[in-house]
């Protein structure tokens, strides 16, 4: 894989984390309440509010599947002394720990954080992502080895 390309996935997956997770993360929650309404009542099936029930409906299911995936992505990552990239990306994006407290829980320096454990565990888990966004069944896939991501 060329640098160009490396820079892209880490910049998407990057924005991912920062700009989307929370965003799929809210809206997967919310699983819950929606199981409660009723897609038949008395209106006609094809009215506005039917069509939007069943697209937040459709919206809920596909981030349960996303955040699924992220989960599976993460923990599918190497996670051994060398490459602790598992422990890496959930510290860091899943349980929003410091730097400082995440460059003390690996045997790294501050430069090989920085320079090779966290860019190429961003790289592992977007490959893996895409994998595991295939295999929930996400409907609306989140590419983030790509430029044309939209992010």
């Amino acid at each position: 894989m060329d640098i160009a390309s490396q820079k892209i996935i880490i910049k998407n997956t990057k924005h991912f984390f920062k700009y989307q997770y929370d965003y799929y993360s809210s809206l997967a929650n919310e699983a819950n309440t929606i199981k409660g309404m009723k897609f038949s009542s008395t209106t006609v099936d094809s009215s506005p509010l039917q069509d939007a029930k069943e697209k937040m409906y459709l919206r809920i299911m596909d981030a349960q599947k996303i955040m699924k995936s992220v989960d599976d992505a993460i923990n599918s990552c190497q996670n051994d002394i060398d490459h602790p990239y598992a422990k890496v990306l959930a510290l860091k994006y899943i349980k929003l720990e410091s730097t400082v407290y995440i460059i003390n829980q690996i045997p790294f320096e501050k430069s090989s954080y920085f320079n090779r454990i966290l860019p190429n565990a961003l790289i592992e888990f977007a490959n893996k992502f895409m994998v595991k966004e295939l295999v929930n069944g996400v409907e609306n896939i989140v590419d983030l080895t790509t430029a044309s991501t939209g992010v």
